[in-house]
């Protein structure tokens, strides 16, 4: 490709604002946004992740940021599960299936997959600065303030909601979200903004390992040292990557899963980053009162990464009629991977079925 046609192709995502732009193929130079660097999954046929009916999208956040939408419609679909990634991870590597360590993941066999044969159609995106979006400055992994990642993803939800994409299988379809780890609390955050907002985007909502609580994380290792510095280093080096992450040594396939990634974080947490998991948890703790609609919890008390305590308190306390918390000990965090995952995405496709 020229760089006038380069030029050409980056001047037209420009122009899209804050709509979306259709790509049927993920493997053209010019759609990989500033700081992104190509992978095995710009080399394959988008048929492979994307499945016979798939779409891929780019859409403008608020702040200008080209982030990476995937559309998997469902034939005569019931129900939308818009589904929410964890740290440092992408969307396709959290529903999707593995293949072979390091190639990219694909449809055939995935939840994605399974849902679709239910009738339900499946949305998501790469949070800003993962997987294949934009982050602010071209920073990987790297997010100024928690609400960031709360308003694309209503800001996707609004895209469905609306039928702005023109992919059959979503419009006029309720919304149920659906997150897991990181992903769980912005979930968590995204339907408290919808209730206060009063715009009905999201039915219902389901979440596996949410974070919730990082009390009993933060007293780990160093971290009782550097929590009471956190506000002052998300000041003074925001984007350093510093805060160690744990790493999945009961489930050494599925890290070595992670390691093999391309596009998955390999690297500590930004200080920022931590910062805002510390201040946006305590918040969300102090919020679960507001809660309400439809809920349906999954959370493992072996979970060392984050504490199970916080989908219990959630549970005790959503003013939620219609709420489940299923206590599945013999899983740890990584639910959609971990033995036994298919019985909670056939539980999760039935109680949204019920729901739709």
């Amino acid at each position: 490709m020229s760089d006038k046609d380069t030029a050409v192709l980056e001047r037209k995502l420009q122009e899209t604002g804050g709509g979306c732009q259709e790509q049927r193929a993920l493997h053209l130079p010019s759609s990989i946004p500033r700081g992104v660097t190509p992978t095995v999954y710009d080399e394959v046929a988008a048929e492979q992740f994307l499945g016979p009916a798939g779409q891929h999208r780019v859409m403008k956040n608020k702040d200008g940021l080209a982030l990476q939408t995937y559309f998997w419609p469902a034939a005569d679909a019931k129900a939308v599960v818009l589904f929410v990634h964890g740290h440092g991870a992408h969307l396709m590597f959290e529903i999707l299936r593995q293949t072979s360590l390091g190639q990219p993941m694909q449809y055939g066999g995935s939840w994605v997959e399974q849902w679709n044969k239910r009738g339900i159609s499946v949305c998501g995106l790469d949070l800003q600065g993962c997987g294949r979006s934009e982050g602010k400055g071209g920073l990987r992994f790297f997010i100024e303030r928690f609400e960031d990642y709360v308003a694309d993803v209503l800001q996707l939800a609004r895209v469905v909601r609306d039928e702005a994409l023109g992919v059959a299988g979503f419009g006029r379809l309720p919304v149920f979200i659906c997150g897991i780890s990181l992903g769980g609390c912005i979930a968590f955050n995204a339907v408290l903004a919808d209730q206060a907002a009063g715009e009905g985007l999201i039915q219902g909502t389901v979440l596996m390992a949410p974070m919730l609580s990082l009390e009993k994380v933060s007293r780990k290792g160093l971290n009782p040292y550097l929590r009471p510095i956190a506000n002052l280093l998300s000041k003074l080096v925001p984007t350093a990557a510093i805060v160690a992450t744990e790493r999945n040594t009961l489930y050494p396939n599925i890290q070595a899963q992670w390691d093999a990634d391309p596009l998955v974080s390999h690297s500590n947490t930004r200080v920022r980053n931590a910062s805002e998991y510390l201040r946006i948890t305590e918040a969300s703790m102090q919020r679960l009162e507001e809660f309400q609609g439809p809920l349906l919890v999954f959370h493992s008390e072996n979970d060392t990464m984050v504490d199970c305590a916080g989908s219990k308190a959630l549970y005790l306390r959503a003013q939620s009629e219609d709420k489940a918390l299923r206590l599945v000990n013999h899983m740890w965090h990584i639910m959609v991977r971990e033995e036994g995952n298919e019985k909670i995405n056939a539980e999760i496709a039935e109680w949204v079925l019920k729901r739709a």
